[in-house]
């Protein structure tokens, strides 16, 4: 990470790179405060989820794969994401997809939707495809902004 950061800076963007476990509140929290102090907002969130990068969702039980996805927005009562009108560029060895999202989050009644734009990089290697990067650029957001919050205060 340091070495890209140091690459941007050195063309002139302002970078801030957090490492966090998104399985634990205080280090979410911590990225959240520190992402806020600095810029005051979210514009872009890239997230590279961790977990057994050698499990393929088709062959994961549906248990664990929610399991796995619910680590990623502790505290929600639900939350939905629905991707539409794919694209793809594919090449020898890597695809960039990219897909609309609605993303709805539910808490004690509450809804709070956020609408943008994914962007998926994958990489081809010897056992086939994978994510190895993922950025999320919000276009609009709807609802209770002030969900998100209390939800992860739920887990404490």
């Amino acid at each position: 990470m340091e070495t890209a950061k140091r690459d941007l800076e050195r063309r002139g963007a302002e970078v801030l790179t957090v490492v966090c476990d998104v399985g634990d509140p205080d280090q979410v929290e911590r990225l959240m405060r520190q992402t806020l102090t600095r810029y005051g907002r979210v514009d872009i969130l890239v997230n590279n989820v961790g977990g057994s990068r050698n499990a393929r969702i088709w062959e994961m039980a549906a248990d664990d794969w929610v399991a796995r996805a619910s680590r990623l927005f502790p505290g929600l009562d639900a939350s939905q994401h629905c991707l539409f009108n794919p694209s793809a560029s594919i090449g020898p060895d890597g695809a960039t997809c990219e897909t609309y999202v609605r993303a709805e989050h539910a808490l004690d009644g509450g809804l709070y939707t956020i609408g943008g734009h994914y962007t998926h990089r994958l990489q081809r290697d010897a056992d086939g495809w994978r994510i190895n990067h993922v950025t999320l650029r919000v276009a609009w957001t709807q609802g209770d902004a002030e969900l998100l919050d209390r939800a992860r205060q739920r887990v404490r």
